[in-house]
């Protein structure tokens, strides 16, 4: 297992599980749109370099705004990018703030339509963590 950090948040890569985990910061409340694309430009960097098909989110400390600029530049240069690499899942632990938390929905919900890219939501680590190693089916 490896871990590193950017900016806003940390990582870690499990080769056997083939997930990486994704732990928000909480100095994302001083956290601009640029700091924003520039994370999940490393995140996909780090899912296509090392092969990884799932993502965990702990995002409960995640104070950012997603603003529907955001969200479409999300949906337009993000996801396109995780199916392209295969990534299958994505786990979300949810912020306590339910506006934080209608953003990261709605940024996924169009999302969630696409067969190869299966997104949730959870209250807790150890929910999200079991969907996520349920076996993918083919």
């Amino acid at each position: 297992m490896s871990t590193f950090k950017t900016t806003f948040a940390k990582f870690e890569i499990n080769q056997t599980s083939k997930t990486l985990t994704m732990i928000w910061q909480p100095n994302t409340q001083v956290m601009g749109d640029d700091g924003f694309k520039a994370t999940l430009t490393a995140v996909v960097d780090v899912v296509e370099k090392e092969g990884l098909n799932k993502i965990y989110v702990d995002a409960r400390q995640y104070f950012h705004t997603l603003v529907p600029e955001l969200q479409t530049w999300h949906d337009s240069q993000i996801v396109p990018k995780y199916i392209k690499v295969g990534v299958k899942r994505i786990a979300f632990v949810m912020p306590e703030d339910f506006f934080n938390q209608v953003a990261i929905e709605q940024t996924f919900e169009e999302d969630t339509a696409i067969g190869s890219l299966q997104t949730q939501y959870f209250g807790s680590e150890s929910e999200a963590k079991g969907w996520l190693n349920i076996a993918l089916v083919a």
